[in-house]
């Protein structure tokens, strides 16, 4: 049975007075980020960290994986598409890939494979 997590777009909600909330479209949250500046408890204020700019971030992240399985981002997908599309730019920038040689045939069919395997483990299973 595949997991369920809250579906579509999330958005950071309205500060509390200790936490930042995420929330998903219908307006509930699903988790707050805790932050303690002003707990008069907190010894550690070295380590507090802006809330909103933690918030910010895993909203955006979660935004921009949305089609992709939690196993992919688990396995490290994203940064798997980044380094293979920066191989590909980097051979068409270069235009080492317009070569015609064995050399260039390898590459050619090095970053294709590259590029495919990173491209499967991203999408969902079955499509």
């Amino acid at each position: 049975m595949a997991e369920t997590y809250t579906p579509g777009r999330l958005h950071v909600g309205p500060p509390g007075r200790f936490s930042m909330s995420l929330n998903a479209e219908n307006g509930h949250g699903i988790c707050e980020i805790m932050h303690c500046a002003d707990d008069p408890g907190f010894a550690n204020k070295e380590l507090v960290i802006d809330p909103n700019a933690n918030a910010r971030r895993l909203v955006a992240c979660w935004n921009a994986c949305l089609d992709i399985p939690t196993e992919a981002l688990e396995a490290g997908v994203v940064k798997d598409l980044l380094e293979a599309c920066k191989a590909v730019y980097d051979a068409l920038d270069t235009g080492y890939i317009a070569q015609h040689s064995v050399r260039a045939d390898r590459r050619r069919e090095k970053l294709v494979k590259q590029l495919a395997a990173a491209i499967a483990k991203a999408e969902p299973k079955g499509e």
